[in-house]
């Protein structure tokens, strides 16, 4: 059986491509929220402190830093204007507007990424008495603004992610309430599809391509069956705020409440890599993931420059934890 995670990048994402090259970006420029801050929030406000990794809502890099690697950019540069606890309002005002009146303008050449909505479904969890379709009909807005205004400022390439599977959390895991999980993971479902169609309906309105990853699909597949992407705990969070790290955080799913450990970002990583026609894991080019990958990680093993396939994680470097993502990879 080929690892749950292969067969979601390849056949639930997008239809893997027969060689790895990579696809020429020009820079990769990021909108979002936490999930995709590579340390903005802190700056402005010096949270989230140690034990979290250099002020990432996570125990180090997230997937957008550990993409740009595999399109040969190198993470410290990438245009990553995400920031922890923005809404989608907050993103398009704050984020992408800013972004395409600037001087410089919208780079063609570029990569642009959105992920965000969390917020707003959190956000109306904690207003009892909110309106769904209001809060999912302005999101819905907002997004659609976002992307038409980097389509219309000249983009040429766009990847949205969808909303994981907000009801898997350890937030709303440890309530202990069937009830509450059942609405959230209908909230999150409700918003994906409002998602899916505003794609839809803007890909035919301008003949613009957007790529679209599902990882909603990526995070219930990992619930359902954990040890195919090597995790051991997947309805708890690594860092317990009163005790601290709790245990190995590679193996699990969750560094905080709501938050993915790096290891679950090189997961949503692999997943954008599909959409993008790479296969992770694919370190010698061949088109597939095999020991012959395994034999030419292990020649790479020590310090790298962006772009090398070997470097699984994006972290600069091939190592152990390389190694280790790579043996999950090729597990069956």
């Amino acid at each position: 059986m080929r690892p749950l995670f292969l067969v979601l990048a390849s056949a639930l994402l997008a239809p893997a491509a027969a060689s790895q090259t990579r696809p020429a970006f020009t820079d990769l420029v990021v909108f979002g929220d936490s999930l995709s801050d590579n340390g903005n929030h802190f700056a402005q406000t010096g949270q989230p402190a140690a034990p979290y990794w250099r002020g990432r809502s996570s125990n180090g890099p997230v997937w957008v830093e550990q993409m740009a690697n595999h399109l040969g950019l190198r993470a410290l540069e990438i245009d990553d204007r995400a920031v922890a606890f923005a809404t989608t309002q907050d993103a398009l005002l704050l984020q992408v507007l800013p972004h395409v009146s600037s001087p410089a303008g919208v780079d063609p050449g570029a990569l642009h990424v959105w992920w965000a909505g969390a917020n707003d479904l959190f956000g109306l969890l904690g207003a009892p008495g909110g309106d769904p379709a209001v809060v999912l009909g302005a999101a819905m807005q907002n997004t659609a603004d976002a992307l038409l205004s980097l389509l219309g400022s000249g983009a040429q390439h766009v990847l949205v992610v969808n909303l994981p599977d907000l009801s898997a959390t350890p937030l709303v895991v440890e309530l202990g309430d069937p009830q509450l999980a059942a609405t959230v993971q209908a909230l999150t479902r409700a918003y994906n599809t409002a998602l899916s169609s505003t794609i839809a309906a803007l890909e035919a309105a301008t003949g613009a391509e957007i790529l679209e990853v599902d990882a909603y699909a990526l995070t219930r597949a990992l619930v359902s069956a954990p040890r195919t992407g090597g995790f051991l705990v997947v309805d708890a969070r690594a860092l317990d705020p009163v005790a601290g790290v709790t245990g190995d955080p590679d193996r699990f799913l969750f560094w905080d409440h709501v938050h993915p450990t790096t290891r679950g970002h090189s997961l949503v990583m692999g997943a954008a890599l599909a959409q993008l026609g790479l296969v992770l894991g694919d370190v010698n080019g061949d088109g597939s993931v095999d020991d012959a990958d395994a034999v030419a990680l292990q020649a790479a093993l020590g310090p790298c420059p962006a772009g090398t396939p070997a470097d699984l994680d994006g972290n600069g470097r091939v190592d152990l934890e390389d190694r280790e993502l790579l043996r999950i990879l090729l597990q069956a």
